[in-house]
């Protein structure tokens, strides 16, 4: 998977140069994830949202890239991931960075 592999090598060089970030994807699977967990720096964090949601989000966003009738599919798919940090997707933003950042001490 290119897109996978890709998000693999960017996070290799910015561990190798010891440079944080933070990357977003879906990351449905359980073997995507594995390819992912490169190092214990890698962290990742589930935002739970029910397909309900997601499908009025994205219909709020009428320009967005995603297909609408694919939502079922990633729903379908999604093998929800164990001892995982796991927020409410549907929390406001500010809500959402400051949990992470307390979670992890970022201060």
């Amino acid at each position: 998977i290119h897109w996978l592999n890709a998000i693999r090598c960017e996070l290799e060089q910015r561990i190798e140069k010891s440079i944080n970030a933070v990357v977003t994807c879906s990351a449905l699977k359980d073997s995507y994830r594995k390819i992912l967990s490169i190092s214990s720096e890698v962290q990742f964090i589930y935002l739970k949202i029910e397909e309900n949601n997601a499908r009025e989000r994205l219909f709020q966003r009428p320009d967005h890239f995603f297909n609408q009738t694919l939502i079922w599919s990633q729903f379908r798919d999604l093998e929800e991931p164990l001892n995982t940090f796991t927020l409410k997707g549907m929390l406001p933003s500010e809500t959402l960075v400051h949990e992470i950042i307390s979670h992890y001490g970022l201060y």
